[in-house]
């Protein structure tokens, strides 16, 4: 369903080898892994793109020339980007998204997906780009090979209502594939047991009763329970699911994590054809809608999720809008 590569799993091993060698994690505070945001009224609006894949073969410029029509015409507060953003891309690639994403002028985060890595640049490069000095809109932490956490994205945005938070948005990096046979068919991978107990060190060192929302890129394993549910309950979803889920291979617990710590809906993207927003055991699921024609895709017409904040920290499965715009 999905192309496989065998480079992702070199970076891990060279990974494991080099923690296993020794070093020193630095230690860093949970205001270090924080941003903040506040809303101008009493709604805030974010615009989540996921699963563009731009690409050294695609016309980068169409589909970013898409991507900006659409950030105009939402007019966001915040863009979130759920991952594979990129496949087989090269640092020229990476730049000029970046540089067009930051010229809308508005506020961004960013976290990975399977493909993004997948590329001629170094495992780095898009994390150094978009913390460079020339970006002037990115919201973006990075601390990975510093601090000993999995994974190249583990911080979050505060959206604040007057002097009190309303909403904690994590950005999570769910990992990338594992088990791969011949580059081709595997499994994918799943957020680790670390960055769960760093969620929980936010939430109950900030301990301010914030709304969460967590943002990723691979469904949990509860997605696929939780589409069965609709054909008993259709109040329950909004929009559809046209492919089989592909989430996580394992089960770290995320579900009940992000329960336990006041995360009421998840944010991700990953299968191309499912675009449903569904209410389970006391947490929204969500696929964000693919957010441009490259890659296979199934659907009349790309598009892109708006996800709507409420001051008081109210959020509905209402809330979620799933909007198709066809290329011009």
């Amino acid at each position: 369903m999905k192309n496989k590569y065998t480079k992702i799993l070199l970076l891990s091993a060279l990974n494991i080898l080099l923690v296993s060698c020794g070093g020193t994690n630095k230690t860093f505070d949970v205001a270090s892994y924080g941003k903040e945001l506040s809303f101008t009224g009493d709604s805030f609006k974010v615009m989540q793109l996921t699963d563009i894949h731009l690409t050294k073969s695609a016309d980068n410029i169409k589909v970013m020339d898409y991507l900006v029509n659409n950030i105009k015409t939402v007019n966001p507060n915040l863009i979130v980007f759920t991952g594979d953003t990129f496949m087989n891309a090269d640092s020229s690639i990476v730049d000029y998204f970046v540089k067009r994403i930051d010229d809308c002028n508005v506020p961004w985060a960013y976290t990975f997906g399977n493909h993004d890595f997948q590329g001629d640049y170094g495992e780095n490069y898009i994390s150094q780009r978009i913390q460079s000095t020339s970006t002037k809109n990115a919201l973006f932490i990075d601390n990975y090979g510093e601090d000993g956490l999995s994974g190249h994205t583990n911080y979050y945005i505060n959206i604040k209502s007057g002097t009190d938070v309303a909403y904690r948005l994590y950005m999570i990096d769910g990992g990338n594939d594992v088990n791969v046979s011949f580059g081709i068919t595997g499994e994918y991978d799943y957020i680790k047991e670390d960055q769960l107990q760093h969620i929980t060190k936010i939430n109950t060192t900030l301990n301010d009763g914030a709304t969460g929302l967590a943002f990723f890129h691979i469904p949990l394993l509860e997605m696929q329970t939780a589409w069965n549910t609709c054909k008993d309950d259709a109040t329950k979803c909004i929009g559809k699911n046209e492919e089989k889920s592909c989430p996580s291979y394992k089960n770290s617990g995320a579900f009940e994590h992000f329960k336990a710590n006041g995360i009421k809906g998840y944010f991700c993207g990953h299968d191309h054809d499912n675009y449903a927003s569904i209410d389970y055991d006391g947490l929204i699921q969500t696929y964000g809608v693919k957010s441009s024609d490259l890659c296979y895709l199934d659907l009349d017409m790309p598009g892109y999720t708006t996800i709507n904040l409420h001051s008081d920290g109210s959020f509905a499965l209402d809330d979620i809008e799933k909007v198709f715009v066809k290329y011009e």
